[in-house]
């Protein structure tokens, strides 16, 4: 069989490095069948990017200007987010382009090759999907990092909608635990309504450098994600769900997200039912990099579909 050439489009200044990274291990696991190229809209934080992904999957790639990219080159063009305008072709070669779904709605109406979405999307019962998650680090390696941590629990916030807005809403979920955890918020602006003073084991960190965001999750016991947007429980995903897969972290989610997603690994907090941090018999990480095999192999099973087996 002829090796299929694919380019991958990441054109946003706001870096979607989940999408990029679940593609690029496809394609790696895929090496004697396709070959790939990566095209960003390029700037410093898509350099450092550039390196930790090479570091992570143990290659060495350049990734190239979205300008300098000529499409007849390719058979599929994989454009990682469906409202992504950073080509100007990308009309013209729909019937090449594989399309990553964001949202329920559908916002890109050409008539493409096809639409994965970066989940179920109930409201679109038939269409394919996989939720955009890699390997970051084994499990093996993860145990080390928590060993490291010396019986401290870290728990990780990603993305501003995720964060809680007082301490007193954590001690609404996890009662008397918070107070023996630390708490990393991450996210690229943290609003003043983020009532955090005077709490030594809450840290902030606004426009976080890749690296240290990357460091922060490997050493998480927990991703937590205290979000009340209903629009988040059939409509849309939040980034958080993947990357906590990716480094290994056990998912805290609100009930109805978790009424809809179905994780076999992920917990849900309540205020009816304090959950205790502390609780060695929550830190079994096992089941999640069980379920990562199992999204990881879902997720090839669907790009093979749209890439090795269409004519």
């Amino acid at each position: 069989m002829d090796e299929k050439r694919i380019a991958i489009i990441q054109g946003f200044q706001d870096f979607h490095h989940e999408m990029l990274g679940y593609v690029i291990e496809y394609c790696i696991q895929r090496t004697s069948q396709i070959l790939f190229d990566v095209y960003v809209t390029q700037s410093r934080i898509s350099e450092t990017y550039e390196k930790l992904f090479n570091t992570i999957f143990g290659i060495d790639i350049t990734w190239k200007p979205i300008q300098s990219l000529h499409d007849d080159d390719y058979d599929y063009i994989v454009l990682l987010t469906d409202d992504d305008n950073s080509y100007s072709k990308l009309e013209s070669i729909s019937h090449k382009v594989i399309c990553i779904d964001h949202t329920n709605v559908i916002r890109r109406k050409d008539p493409l090759h096809a639409r994965i979405g970066t989940r179920h999307f109930p409201k679109r019962n038939q269409n394919e999907w996989a939720l955009p998650v890699f390997t970051g680090l084994s499990l093996i390696t993860k145990k080390d990092y928590l060993v490291s941590n010396r019986g401290k629990v870290h728990v990780c916030c990603v993305g501003v909608s995720n964060i809680p807005t007082t301490h007193s809403e954590l001690h609404d979920w996890f009662g008397d635990s918070t107070l023996h955890v630390e708490f990393h918020f991450v996210a690229r602006t943290i609003h003043s309504r983020h009532m955090f003073y005077n709490c030594p084991n809450i840290h902030l960190y606004e426009n976080c450098e890749p690296d240290i965001y990357f460091e922060i999750l490997r050493k998480c016991v927990f991703v937590l994600c205290a979000n009340s947007d209903i629009d988040y429980e059939e409509d849309m995903m939040s980034g958080a769900l993947p990357i906590a897969f990716t480094f290994g972290c056990k998912l805290i989610i609100p009930p109805p997200w978790q009424a809809n997603l179905q994780f076999k690994s992920a917990l849900t907090y309540s205020i009816d039912k304090k959950l205790d941090l502390t609780d060695k018999s929550y830190h079994s990480l096992e089941p999640v990099f069980e379920e990562l095999g199992e999204l990881t192999n879902h997720r090839n099973s669907v790009f093979d579909k749209y890439i090795l087996s269409s004519k």
